[in-house]
């Protein structure tokens, strides 16, 4: 489905869960800025006062952080981006210092090697060509304050991933040179970025919310129905097709519980999806389908539709890693950086997906933590929480003015809403992309303690394996009703004079007679 860091950190997992944002959505990041900490830095001196050098070298990168910061706050001016300041709960973090040190490490290329490899605190890169000291310096700083923004999250909320530093088991990347290497392994036609959540036996790779398909095939051949090592049912997609469409393309179409189906005639069946022996009794056929037209339900592991999902532990999902392509992070073909204006939303997007991947969020949470986290603006040495709100209520209000926040169904519908269905959502001009973002901040940012505990008490219920349709429920359980949910979330947004919001209203619950 639908892949920062001096200004804002802007991430996904495209095909069917990248959504392009509009060059003027959000504050464009500067790859120049992003390592302006280290490109600043003075040439070891070597004055006869060793320590008043030290001293002037602390002077001057204060006043260059000081600067940057002033630059930082005028760029997010000149976006429509005012100075609001919202009362956050005292367990939400404000501001969270940018790491240092951050620079890629180079890994000793031998002869042979078809790889380079290079390491930052919590992630390992390979590309194959040499990246050069600059492009380290900015793709490390870019990458590790990603990190450092989840890892904030994590103390307040239960984000396995990205609870403590990676240093045993580091996040992979790899940097694809050209788009068509990044195609061919399996990136999306027009994202910047893409997180692969594991590869199944046989090749190939599994988006992580596009479960089920398969992208990466060879360019040309038809999707190939297959099956995994788990028994879900797979179709490769054309390497340089977008799954979405391609999907579109070939008939896949979906039931009346919302499950992706493909129509094959009943006389073109596969043998693999046939029974291996036949059943003693005749079996009652599955709803629904056509003597001549059988419905066969496309396997939908770990997607909102799942009852009792199992949870997740490191060990099923270590081999995940990102794809970025070099031009989405400014460099040429070389390594070598060649622009300094860059979007980087899409690749923080992608890279929130990955520390959240234990979770096994509804497609809204999901979407919602993944464009939250882009949101998070970097001025002068710290991650700015609480500024990130401001950002989120720009894009809230041009959106309002566009009419794209006025949803067809209610708050409700939308907690419980199958991942497809959300993704049809912006082709129809509803932003339920936006609406997550919106559904995250007023939990962790309007209503106080009770709304960060709701969302915790939601998440750790489904770090327990409960049903996600009882996650939901817990999610509600402070509010009292949906309903109260619902009137609480617009109030919010009303109050900020985002007017142009708004959902169904739910169904008014006939009571009992008397």
């Amino acid at each position: 489905m639908k892949l920062a860091c001096t200004a804002v950190l802007l991430l996904s997992v495209l095909g069917m869960n990248t959504w392009a944002h509009p060059a003027d959505a959000a504050p464009v990041v500067t790859v120049a800025q992003a390592a302006k900490g280290d490109k600043n830095a003075k040439a070891d001196k070597k004055p006869a006062g060793k320590a008043k050098a030290k001293a002037d070298d602390e002077e001057e990168k204060e006043r260059n952080v000081q600067k940057a910061a002033r630059e930082k706050r005028k760029e997010l001016r000149d976006a429509g981006v005012k100075n609001i300041r919202v009362k956050s709960p005292d367990s939400w973090p404000k501001k969270v210092p940018v790491p240092e040190n951050t620079e890629l490490a180079e890994i000793p290329h031998k002869e042979g090697d078809k790889e380079y490899t290079y390491e930052s605190n919590n992630y390992v890169f390979h590309s194959s060509v040499p990246i050069s000291p600059e492009s380290r310096k900015t793709i490390g700083r870019l990458f590790e304050c990603a990190f450092a923004a989840n890892k904030a999250i994590a103390k307040v909320l239960p984000v396995e991933r990205a609870k403590q530093d990676r240093s045993q088991k580091k996040y992979k990347v790899t940097l694809c040179r050209t788009r068509r290497e990044y195609l061919s392994k399996g990136g999306s036609q027009g994202s910047d970025g893409m997180f692969i959540l594991q590869a199944p036996a046989g090749g190939g790779m599994v988006p992580g919310n596009i479960p089920g398909i398969v992208p990466g095939g060879i360019p040309g051949v038809p999707a190939t129905p297959g099956a995994d090592d788990s028994g879900n049912k797979v179709i490769q997609v054309p390497a340089d097709m977008d799954p979405e469409e391609y999907l579109k393309k070939i008939g896949v179409t979906k039931d009346e519980n919302g499950n992706p189906v493909i129509r094959i005639p009943a006389d073109k069946v596969p043998d693999f999806l046939k029974p291996d022996k036949p059943a003693p009794q005749p079996a009652p056929q599955p709803a629904p389908q056509t003597q001549q037209s059988p419905y066969i339900p496309m396997a939908r592991a770990g997607s909102d539709t799942t009852a009792d999902p199992e949870p997740l532990d490191e060990r099923q999902i270590y081999d995940d890693y990102v794809l970025v392509p070099f031009d989405a992070l400014g460099m040429d073909e070389n390594g070598k950086i060649v622009k300094s204006d860059i979007n980087t939303h899409t690749l923080v997007h992608e890279l929130t997906h990955q520390n959240f991947a234990l979770n096994r969020l509804h497609t809204w949470a999901s979407e919602g933590w993944a464009e939250y986290v882009g949101y998070v603006p970097y001025v002068g040495e710290d991650l700015d929480f609480d500024r990130c709100f401001a950002v989120i209520l720009r894009e809230a209000q041009k959106y309002s003015e566009d009419g794209q926040l006025r949803f067809s169904f209610t708050l409700e519908q939308f907690l419980r809403m199958p991942q497809q269905e959300m993704y049809d959502c912006m082709g129809r001009g509803q932003n339920s992309y936006l609406l997550a973002t919106m559904l995250v901040t007023f939990f962790v940012h309007q209503d106080g303690n009770r709304g960060v505990e709701a969302m915790r008490a939601y998440m750790q219920a489904l770090r327990d394996g409960k049903p996600k349709d009882d996650a939901v429920d817990t999610l509600i359980a402070p509010y009292k009703s949906a309903e109260n949910l619902q009137k609480a979330f617009l109030k919010a947004w009303s109050q900020r004079k985002i007017t142009g919001l708004s959902l169904r209203e739910p169904t008014k619950k006939k009571g009992k007679k008397k």
